[in-house]
């Protein structure tokens, strides 16, 4: 699978292939909480990883990618989850947090935050 990016000034995406047909993508913007306005964040707009690879490490390898992306230099900030997450994607953040990897944020809406620098893999590894 091969992974490439998109950027933008405020946005950046991540797609997966599987030979030219795509699996999967995350899309990140630059987020300020309406609750903490002096706060920016790079944050989580939308993932979506096809059926056919679901279970297979796409999603992470995504979220890996975008996390180390939100805390270059162009961007520098980390990576918060969306707020709407889906049962997949709230497990995911479940089992970052559990390594010690990210917290939850409980301000307004809650989210999680992946601080940086992003850790080089985001399975596997433990505390």
């Amino acid at each position: 699978m091969k992974l490439s990016v998109e950027r933008r000034e405020y946005a950046f995406a991540v797609t997966a292939r599987d030979g030219r047909k795509p699996v999967g993508r995350i899309g990140v913007i630059k987020w300020n909480p309406p609750a903490e306005p002096h706060k920016v964040y790079m944050k989580v707009a939308r993932i979506d990883v096809d059926e056919s690879v679901r279970r297979q490490g796409v999603g992470t390898k995504l979220y890996e990618r975008a996390a180390r992306i939100a805390c270059e230099s162009r961007y520098g900030k980390p990576l918060v989850s969306d707020t709407d997450r889906s049962p997949m994607s709230e497990g995911f953040w479940r089992k970052q947090v559990d390594k010690g990897r990210a917290v939850r944020d409980e301000t307004s809406r809650s989210f999680y935050v992946l601080s940086c620098p992003a850790p080089r893999s985001l399975k596997g590894a433990k505390r």
